[in-house]
């Protein structure tokens, strides 16, 4: 197992366990049950573990993939903020040194 595939395998955990722990803890504290408020903490404390794993493996992750064919180099942020209608302005940080912005991206103000 390389490390975008830990990443990759790691990066669900987060997701799944944090609903999971909230309704654990919801159901905790509607039956007001100790034990089980500490094992919600318990599934917060693994979550946050993993997303430190994430967190730890995404620029080794990152490296080993950069290079292959259809990667992007970054994530068109203004096309993020179009799809969910929100008003994000677009980063202006270059992906790589001396690397092109991306067609059509418009450029951020300065200022």
């Amino acid at each position: 197992m390389n490390y975008a595939h830990a990443h990759l395998v790691l990066n669900h955990v987060p997701v799944i366990l944090f609903p999971a722990g909230v309704l654990l803890f919801a159901y905790a504290v509607l039956s007001k049950d100790d034990k089980l408020k500490r094992v919600s903490f318990a599934v917060f404390v693994l979550v946050a573990l993993a997303a430190i794993a994430v967190y730890l493996t995404g620029n080794e992750a990152e490296e080993l993939i950069e290079d292959l064919p259809g990667v992007a180099d970054r994530t068109p942020v203004w096309l993020i903020g179009r799809l969910t209608r929100t008003r994000i302005r677009p980063l202006s940080i270059p992906a790589k040194p001396n690397s092109q912005p991306l067609a059509g991206c418009p450029k951020a103000e300065k200022g």
